[in-house]
């Protein structure tokens, strides 16, 4: 969900040496987390959660596992999503 730059730098270290390199991060995509619960509270397990742009044919999914927990991943900015 990140850019980094420079996106690799080789370091040639001896023994005992140390060495500071600094990369800058630029966010490129977001993240939803949350929970799929019954009405009775128990987490539903296996449930495909997925988020869609009509307006940008963007298209991600995940599925819950055992606790309800899904993540939805590299959902861009400035980007309407349905999720359901």
């Amino acid at each position: 969900e990140y850019a980094f730059s420079p996106s690799a730098v080789a370091i040639d270290l001896e023994s005992g040496d140390s060495k500071e390199v600094f990369f800058h991060a630029k966010r490129v995509a977001y993240s939803v987390l949350g929970t799929v619960t019954l009405i009775s509270g128990q987490p539903k397990e296996r449930v495909i959660v997925e988020a869609r742009s009509e307006s940008h044919d963007f298209y991600e999914e995940a599925t819950t596992d055992d606790a309800g927990s899904f993540r939805l991943r590299s959902l861009l900015p400035d980007i309407t999503y349905t999720i359901k």
